[in-house]
Order: C-alpha cells, then structure tokens, then sequence
C-alpha cells in the first residue's frame, strides 16, 4: 500500500511540477523539472534552460540548456551541460562544461571540458580535461589525461594517457601501459612508456 501511495504522490507532483514549469514560465524553470515519460509528456514539458534540478524518470530529454544537475534513472540526452549530468546506462550531451556520470557509457558529440567517468567514454571533437573509464576516446583533440584499459585519440593529444593500451595520431604526449602507439613517433610502438614531445 506505501508503495501505491508514493507512486501516485510522484506522479502528481511530476505533472503538477511540470505544469507549472511549462504555463508559468516560458523559456525557462528555475529550482527542478521532474517527468517521468519520455516523449514530452506531460504536455510538451520541454524548457529551453533548467537551472537547479533536472530529473527524469526513466528518461531526462527534456531540456536545451541544464545548469546544474542533470539526472535521468535509465538515461539521459540533453543539448547542453553547465554542471552534472547523470544516469544509469547512458548520458549523451552535445556539449558539456562540467562531469558525466554514468555506470555504462558517456557521450559529447561536439566539445567538452570536464571529466567524464564511466565504463565508456567519448568525445567527438575537442575535450579539456579527464576521462576516467575502460575504454576513452576523443576525437579530434584532448587536452587532458586518459585512465583506462584503451585509451584512444583520433587526431590529436597534450597530455597523458594511462592504461595497458594507449594510442594517438599526433600531438605531445606520455603514454603509459602495456602497448602504446603513437603514430608521428619515431618508433611508433613501444611497451611500458612512450614520450612524444615535438615542441619541446
């Protein structure tokens, strides 16, 4: 019976609190949205910005622009992250200043600075900053550190990359593992360490 009771509790307050959010205030909601079906329900619930609480329950996809906590039970897909994005299975942003938090797999499609942590990490373009997971992968440019099993860049490194695999196409880097590989290296494979330093 406690448990009838504080499902419909929740489920009240999820369409009340996204009632208001939605007819009192156009473009944004200051304090927290809370939804608990995906596909704008209840009545088109999505905001252009959230400042405060974002949490959606199985799915948060409701808002353009979080500015603090993001938090969806299964997932979570938002434009932009200004604070902490976080879930169960997956977190997708298009660009995030701040920390993914997730069991299974983070994903910035454009640009991040941050951390992200998790069991998979991803980056698109460019990302400032720390992933910590079993397999990390940016892109087109890291600025940052890698901690993982297998560590990747696509393009570009400035920094270091720990794990039993690591390898990057181009940059300054120190790599740390099992095998490393780095591609504009005179020797490109080597076990243990590997230095590339170009500018130096």
């Amino acid at each position: 019976m406690k448990k009838i009771v504080l499902t419909l509790y929740l489920i009240s307050f999820s369409i009340v609190g996204q009632s208001l959010a939605e007819y009192s205030i156009e473009d944004s909601s200051t304090g927290s949205t809370m939804g608990f079906i995906y596909l704008d329900f209840p009545w088109n619930s999505g905001v252009n910005s959230v400042y405060g609480l974002n949490l959606g329950m199985p799915i948060s996809s409701n808002a353009k622009n979080v500015y603090g906590l993001d938090f969806g039970l299964i997932c979570s897909s938002q434009e932009k992250i200004y604070g902490v994005q976080s879930s169960i299975f997956a977190n997708n942003s298009r660009n995030l200043d701040g920390m993914q938090l997730c069991l299974i797999s983070n994903s910035v499609e454009s640009n991040c600075a941050g951390v992200q942590l998790g069991i998979l990490n991803n980056v698109n373009n460019e990302f400032d900053g720390l992933q910590v997971g079993l397999r990390n992968n940016a892109g087109n440019y890291i600025s940052g550190v890698q901690l993982g099993a297998y560590n990747s860049v696509d393009n570009k490194i400035n920094g270091l990359q720990i794990g039993l695999y690591n390898s990057v196409n181009n940059g300054d880097c120190i790599q740390i593992g099992l095998l490393n590989y780095s591609k504009t290296n005179w020797i490109p494979f080597m076990p243990l360490i590997n230095i590339s330093l170009k500018n130096f």
